[in-house]
């Protein structure tokens, strides 16, 4: 997961199938949405909001208190039930990050993280004001942040369930900033060439690799979000509108996404094979999800993507973590699940013997209807990458399956659907965002 400044540039019009309500926000067949907040809030504003599994996290203050400071509240998905997770009466709460059961945020100039369960803290700085840290991201132990000392912006990061300090990730001429980690693995904005020249890099915690340069040319790129295979960040486009660029490991590919001449795209964040985006229209901003996938099903073109539950307000400040996502609706924190279809995969036995097979088998359904006749892609892990084997397509009641070659050695394989994207100009045609199986291993004795 990750948090960012939020830059205040508008979005980008696509070709998309979208149904607008006059005054609010409308069921559509890929998303189901509800608000966070159980009542009607005067004199309040809202924030940043995150998710990760069952938590959703966001910052509210009231705006006639003196200080009128950021309080960070998390609610529990589950059962609805909300809480205040920190407060400062100095400083206020900032760029709240969330993933698992930990939340890392900045406050006063520092980094803590806390445990949304036990309510224990780590703070992975203390120094105040010394140094400006800021902007925290957080991926299973380890905290990452921008660091100012007042020459210019490094990427640190901690474990923070160790004692051990903090470390150094990206540091050196020109600013490193606007971290995004999943993993070991840290995307962040390097302006070494210069302000006008950031290159988008990639370190991972513990190596001793040099970090890569995943966009290596003297574009301007900037605000990166990083999956577990995925890269998006901004560039421009020809008409000098930012547009979503991404950087698929499974291929390694840089391609582009979404883009329009007229309106910038804001805020891209990734998540599996979607980038949850912000869009103008009209007056106000909507949001979008690009599916990588079902792009490429698609046949390639025109990047299409599916419409969130958009008002004629503004819907904004986004983050998505697998089929989950949150975000502002006319200023209110709001939950939405993405309505992925079901891709089933049986168990498979522990062992095989030597020169056997694993059978693939199970279902695909949308909201539990049948998918018949789609097409399946077979993949198995190799090389550090999941690769396309073989395309097999489901019966009518929606099965399919699939009997791996012989096995010489232990093999990861899984089966992936690559949905089919809205087309505005054809908006009866069913429309399904991609989904992918559990992980079935054959492994010979």
């Amino acid at each position: 997961m990750r948090s960012v400044r939020l830059r205040r540039v508008l979005a980008a019009t696509v070709f998309v199938a979208v149904l607008l309500a006059p005054t609010a926000a409308i069921a559509n067949g890929w998303v189901l949405e509800r608000g966070l907040l159980g009542g009607l809030f005067a004199n309040t504003v809202w924030a940043a909001p995150d998710v990760s599994g069952h938590w959703a996290v966001y910052l509210s203050r009231n705006t006639v208190a003196i200080p009128s400071l950021y309080a960070l509240s998390k609610v529990d998905l589950r059962t609805g039930a909300s809480s205040v997770v920190a407060a400062d009466v100095t400083d206020g709460i900032e760029s709240p990050a969330v993933d698992g059961d930990w939340v890392a945020y900045a406050v006063g100039g520092d980094i803590h993280v806390e445990n949304l369960v036990t309510g224990a803290v780590k703070k992975a700085t203390d120094d105040g004001a010394t140094t400006a840290e800021s902007d925290p991201v957080v991926s299973g132990k380890y905290v990452v942040w921008e660091s100012d000392s007042g020459a210019g912006s490094d990427i640190w990061g901690k474990d923070f369930t160790s004692t051990h300090a903090k470390f150094l990730i990206a540091g050196g001429a020109g600013n490193q900033m606007q971290p995004s980690i999943h993993g070991a693995h840290v995307a962040y904005r390097d302006e070494s060439a210069g302000d006008t020249q950031g290159q988008i890099m990639l370190k991972t915690i513990g190596s001793s690799a040099a970090a890569v340069n995943l966009t290596n040319n003297t574009d301007d790129q900037f605000l990166p979000s990083i999956g577990d295979h995925l890269v998006a960040w901004l560039a421009l486009n020809t008409s000098g509108r930012a547009m979503i660029r991404y950087h698929n490991f499974d291929t390694g590919e840089n391609l582009s996404g979404p883009s329009d001449p007229d309106y910038s795209i804001a805020n891209p964040q990734v998540s599996g094979d979607r980038i949850l985006y912000d869009i103008p229209s009209g007056s106000n901003r909507d949001m979008y999800v690009f599916d990588v996938r079902a792009w490429r099903a698609s046949g390639g073109g025109i990047p299409l993507s599916f419409a969130m539950p958009n008002t004629n307000q503004d819907e904004l400040e986004g983050k998505i973590s697998g089929n989950a996502c949150v975000y502002l609706s006319n200023g209110s924190p709001t939950w939405a699940r993405l309505a992925v279809p079901g891709l089933s995969i049986g168990s498979v036995p522990t062992r095989v013997p030597h020169h056997g097979h694993i059978h693939l088998k199970g279902t695909l359904t949308d909201q539990s209807v049948p998918i018949g006749y789609a097409p399946l892609r077979v993949e198995k892990y190799s090389g550090g990458k999941w690769v396309k084997v073989k395309t097999i397509t489901t019966s009518a009641s929606g099965a399919y399956s699939y009997q791996t070659p012989t096995l010489h050695s232990k093999t990861n394989y899984r089966v992936a659907y690559d949905g089919r994207a809205a087309v505005a100009f054809n908006p009866g045609i069913a429309r399904h965002f991609s989904a992918v199986s559990a992980v079935r291993t054959g492994w010979p004795r």
